[in-house]
């Protein structure tokens, strides 16, 4: 996606940036996350792992829900997706629906009542859910025969360090010619962006995306505490 703003009559590329805030733990927090949020998250293959009454990662995954208590899951589902790009609008729409309809059935036999709150999100572009599920009800997720897999949805710090040699960002950066991006929109997904060093005023549009959840915890790094915000300024550095 190109994105062009109008400059003394001339078109010009300009950058997109949109930082991505998730799970992003601020500092001095990170000694005090529970042990939960230390580790790597818990993933259940459920076709292939064994059942949550034996041993293994659904029961491993079971007893991180103490009595009375939720726990978060990323749920994916049975659903051989098109990708949109290659189907019509019409098809696009039409798979949408399909899936929103296996969606809502393993909501509905997992919360057995028709308060879904527990539904957090139903994801229209990937086969997968989020939801709040206490222990008896992450049981029938994984029980739950159109899905596939269950993820514990956990904090996690960035490690970055070593990612300008993994993904060969210096060979990039001494090109011959200078790559300048011109005529080109980028999407930078990150903890946040350095915007007056780094970009010198080129983003036009950003956004923030983080998270409020006593379970580990985890407190939102977006203005004003929000779950999510928009606007120029809005994909700023992690304090």
């Amino acid at each position: 996606m190109k994105i062009h703003a109008l400059d003394s009559g001339r078109y010009l590329a300009s950058f997109l940036v949109f930082a991505l805030l998730i799970a992003c733990v601020q500092p001095g927090i990170a000694d005090d996350l529970a042990p939960g949020a230390k580790r790597v998250p818990i993933i259940v293959y459920t076709r292939m792992a064994p059942g949550p009454d034996e041993d293994g990662p659904g029961r491993m995954l079971l007893e991180l829900v103490e009595e009375g208590k939720t726990i978060r899951v990323l749920v994916g589902i049975d659903f051989d997706m098109v990708a949109p790009h290659e189907l019509s609008a019409s098809d696009v729409k039409a798979q949408v629906r399909d899936m929103a309809k296996v969606q809502r059935g393993i909501a509905q036999r997992v919360f057995e009542v028709t308060d879904k709150s527990g539904v957090l999100w139903q994801f229209r572009d990937i086969p997968f859910m989020t939801l709040e599920v206490d222990r008896s009800q992450l049981r029938r997720v994984l029980l739950d025969p159109a899905v596939v897999t269950v993820q514990e949805d956990a904090v996690a710090q960035p490690m970055l360090k070593d990612s300008t040699d993994v993904i060969q960002a210096d060979k990039v950066w001494n090109m011959t010619p200078t790559l300048r991006g011109k005529g080109q929109a980028i999407a930078v997904l990150d903890t946040g962006t350095n915007h007056e060093r780094m970009l010198k005023g080129r983003i036009v549009a950003g956004g923030c995306f983080s998270s409020n959840y006593s379970y580990y915890p985890s407190e939102s790094l977006c203005v004003g505490k929000a779950s999510s915000r928009t606007g120029v300024s809005a994909g700023s550095n992690c304090p």
